[in-house]
């Protein structure tokens, strides 16, 4: 082959090889498509403490990477309540190891507070800790902690609505799709009983008494069913039926739950 054919085919397989190699730009408009990766998430069974007949569970799905601030958010949403106290998160491990079980009690390690309310308003200041800087993680997997503890939740200090938080494991990565929960959906409920309990009801005795009344034939000398109905934060203009709830309304209300 003359000199200068070599020349020229040695360009032209050049040519080819820098367009084949020229690296691809990834815009911003293409990324936007691409959806972030989900961190792995935690089953939490959450039950309304003193709750009876039925009793107020949520079955829950909820990020590791959430940190108690947000499950605040989770657990307003699942139990129906309209965030309008104060609240805390107390985690308890067992006390006084060398006796005997039956006779160790639990006592609080840890409280997870919100950033307004004021350390010097709980029994012990030195265990205070804001609930921002936790995360699931920090937490329920963490050696210090892991299948020690227990994780409790009060909401309403003055009424005292205290929900058990029981860890049951790392959510399966399937469990998603197999219940076809969206993918912009990053904590969700799975399951549950119960309808909410009422705001400033006076608490569960106040709750079961509020109950009693909407059944057929009560007396309401009191009024509470046109307070619940009207008046009520919560309340419902239809009335109240304990065994009601929604599951696919709890979850439309998680959708602007965000870590």
């Amino acid at each position: 082959m003359p000199k200068a054919a070599k020349v020229k085919n040695a360009r032209a397989t050049a040519s080819r090889s820098k367009k084949a190699s020229k690296p691809t730009v990834t815009t911003e408009k293409d990324t936007e498509d691409i959806p972030m990766p989900i961190a792995e998430s935690y089953l939490l069974q959450v039950r309304l403490n003193r709750s009876n007949d039925p009793t107020i569970t949520r079955l829950l799905v909820v990020p590791s990477n959430f940190t108690f601030e947000k499950l605040h958010e989770v657990l307003q949403v699942a139990f129906g309540w309209a965030d309008c106290h104060a609240h805390s998160f107390d985690i308890l491990q067992l006390h006084e190891e060398g006796k005997p079980r039956a006779r160790r009690q639990w006592e609080s390690v840890l409280t997870l507070k919100e950033d307004n309310l004021d350390a010097s308003s709980f029994p012990h200041p030195e265990r205070i800790q804001k609930e921002a800087d936790f995360t699931l993680a920090n937490i329920f997997v963490d050696t210090k902690y892991d299948g020690k503890i227990q994780v409790v939740y009060e909401y309403d200090h003055g009424d005292g609505w205290v929900h058990g938080i029981v860890f049951l494991g790392r959510a399966d990565p399937s469990l998603r799709s197999v219940m076809n929960v969206p993918d912009d959906l990053e904590a969700c409920c799975l399951g549950g009983e119960g309808h909410p309990a009422a705001e400033d009801c006076g608490g569960s005795s106040g709750w079961e008494y509020l109950k009693s009344v909407f059944k057929k034939g009560k007396k309401d000398p009191e009024g509470l069913k046109e307070w619940y109905k009207t008046t009520c934060t919560n309340g419902d203009p239809k009335g109240l039926d304990p065994y009601r709830w929604d599951m696919l309304d709890v979850n439309d209300g998680l959708t602007s739950v965000k870590a």
